[in-house]
């Protein structure tokens, strides 16, 4: 008796390629010059200073600071596994921007 193939169909291939296809046709976003920020922007890092993290955060806010001609800073706040870190993002203050 012959036995029926079953195809094995995995998901990642076809979700790959609509994720893909989702970041192709999204709307341009143009900037407003002057609208934000009005203070420099907070970089919360979970993490002690001195780290690898710390530096590539660093180096992502200088970067940032020269492509958008504002002020970025990193603010490190350590401990707790994360747990610090995750609720100064969360108690900070909204400043009105879509980040």
């Amino acid at each position: 008796m012959p036995t029926a193939s079953v195809s094995a169909f995995t998901p990642a291939p076809a979700l790959l390629a609509l994720s893909a296809l989702a970041i192709a046709l999204r709307p341009p976003v143009s900037a407003q010059p002057g609208v934000w920020p009005h203070r420099p922007a907070r970089i919360i890092v979970a993490f002690p200073p001195g780290g690898s993290i710390d530096t590539v955060a660093r180096l992502t806010g200088q970067r940032l600071a020269d492509a958008l001609g504002q002020p970025f800073v990193v603010d490190n706040r350590a401990g707790a596994a994360g747990i610090i870190g995750t609720d100064a993002v969360v108690r900070a203050a909204p400043d009105g921007s879509p980040c």
